[in-house]
């Protein structure tokens, strides 16, 4: 894996359609990285009983953390949709909604 790019890449082999296929392809990965960024950030201050502020840095309208499984922090649900198993399981055995806010 190439950790940083050459100083400066040849594009002159190219034609218009090549380098929009090439710009697809980088802000695909670019968005791939900033989305595990994301996960391994909000991962890390989970396990502190912390929550990321949801603005900025491609935050911004992603749904609040509302549940999340004090057996597994990295397993959590947003309130919308149909519930995790895990989530499912615990209310199945009695347990409350209310026990799993973050």
């Amino acid at each position: 894996m190439v950790t940083q790019a050459p100083a400066k890449l040849d594009l002159s082999g190219f034609d218009y359609e090549g380098l929009k296929a090439v710009r697809e392809d980088i802000n695909a990965k670019l968005k791939e990285m900033e989305r595990e960024a994301i996960s391994t950030l909000e991962h890390q201050a989970l396990k502190f009983g912390f929550q990321l502020a949801k603005i900025g840095l491609g935050l911004k309208g992603r749904s609040k953390l509302k549940f999340v499984n004090p057996d597994d922090p990295s397993q959590t649900y947003g309130g919308r949709g149909k519930k995790p198993a895990w989530l499912a399981e615990k209310l199945e055995q009695g347990a409350s909604l209310e026990d799993f806010k973050a």
